[in-house]
This record gives C-alpha cells, sequence and structure tokens, in this order.
C-alpha cells in the first residue's frame, strides 16, 4: 500500500510537470525534463509500470532522444512482453536513427522471430540488409514482405532497388512496374526505375520521364 502511495505520487507529479509544460511554453522544455525525471523515479522503484514506460518514451521521442528512446523500449520488451515485437521493431529504427545498422538489424531480427508472419516487420528486415549491402538477404527479406502482403506497393519498390543493385535489372524493373500499378503515387518507384533506365540500361527518355514524373508527385503532396 505504501509503495503504491508513492508510485501515484511519482506520476501525479509527472502528469503536473506535463500541464506546465503546456500552460508555460517558454519554459515547456525544463518542465518535460522534469516529467522524465519522476517517471525515471517510479519507474526505478517499479520496473514493470508499462504505463509509465510508454509515458516516459514518447518524451523522449518527443525532444529527439532516440538514445533515450532506445533505452526505454528495451526495458518496455521486458516489461510488456505481448507487445515486444512491436517494441523491438521500433527499436529497430532508434539504432538505424543512431547509425548503428548491426544494432539496429539484431532488432529486426528480434522482431521477426516473434512473429515471422509480419510482413512490415519482413520489409524492415530487408531494409536493414540493404544498407549494409547484403542484397541476397535483403531481397529474400522483401520477397517475403510480398508473399505475406501482396499489395504492399513499398516492398515490391525496395526489392527492385535490390534487384537493381544486384545487376539484376530485368527483374528490378518488373518490380517497379508492380510497385506503380499498386500505387500510382509511389514516388521512390519512379525516382529509382529512372535511375535504373539511366545508369543501367541507357535509355534516358524514359529516365527523364520518370523523374519528372517523381518529381511532379513530390511538389503535388507538398502542396
Amino acid at each position: 500500500e505504501e509503495l503504491q502511495a508513492v508510485l501515484r505520487a511519482g506520476r501525479f507529479m509527472a502528469e503536473a510537470y506535463v500541464y506546465l509544460a503546456g500552460r508555460r511554453p517558454g519554459s515547456s522544455s525544463g518542465y518535460r525534463r522534469q516529467a522524465e525525471n519522476a517517471l525515471q523515479w517510479v519507474i526505478a522503484l517499479d520496473p514493470g509500470d508499462v504505463e509509465s514506460l510508454l509515458w516516459l518514451e514518447r518524451l523522449r521521442t518527443a525532444r529527439g532522444d532516440e538514445q533515450g528512446t532506445l533505452e526505454v523500449l528495451r526495458l518496455l520488451a521486458r516489461a510488456d512482453p505481448g507487445n515486444a515485437r512491436t517494441y523491438y521493431s521500433r527499436m529497430a529504427q532508434s539504432a538505424l536513427t543512431l547509425f548503428r545498422d548491426d544494432e539496429a538489424e539484431r532488432y529486426a531480427e528480434k522482431a521477426v522471430q516473434l512473429d515471422r508472419d509480419d510482413a512490415e516487420a519482413q520489409k524492415r528486415l530487408g531494409d536493414l540488409h540493404r544498407a549494409q549491402q547484403d542484397l541476397q538477404r535483403a531481397i529474400t527479406g522483401y520477397r517475403r514482405a510480398i508473399e505475406l502482403d501482396p499489395e504492399s506497393a513499398q516492398a515490391q519498390a525496395s526489392r527492385g532497388v535490390a534487384l537493381s543493385l544486384s545487376n539484376r535489372d530485368d527483374e528490378a524493373e518488373q518490380a517497379f512496374e508492380t510497385a506503380i500499378r499498386l500505387d500510382p503515387t509511389l514516388v521512390s518507384a519512379y525516382f529509382n526505375r529512372g535511375i535504373l533506365y539511366s545508369r543501367d540500361k541507357g535509355e534516358y527518355d524514359l529516365a527523364i520521364a520518370d523523374h519528372t514524373k517523381a518529381r511532379l508527385l513530390s511538389d503535388a503532396t507538398r502542396k
């Protein structure tokens, strides 16, 4: 009972600091840091407090503290195993943002192991393999993502890039065409197909057309 009362007091302090941050914009960053300190105190007393961990993770994400966010996500994966796959996927993204590709790959693989039928996790793992120039494993990851979600234009376009980098130009072109059929507004598919046309096939008119289309779509998105 005494511990629960202490924990409630800590959460109340964090809530109060967040409230003050909203009411006093000039001092908002300081109040949010005070809220983080209060939540860290609560979590030190109760490491399994998922609600406080999620709150702390949101605060750190909001101020762009990727390292701090990663540390909280590790705690969440242990405290809330039912949602561990989601946390590992987010850990992979945070690690990638920090340019820690090997670590990001480990987290992405962990997410896939927890749910091999998650198309987005398979695609993210493919992205990480591609970033490390492990193109065959990247292609395998994208293929698995497409098997799980045949309507994923992003996975098709990413597979096209990996195939192009592997000098499998005809397969890459087909992947880009499929991506565009699935999503005619996918800028990356036009842009990367344009690179394929100009760099690998010498079809410069088609490259110009694709890059023009990509620019028009990008401009339209920003309006």
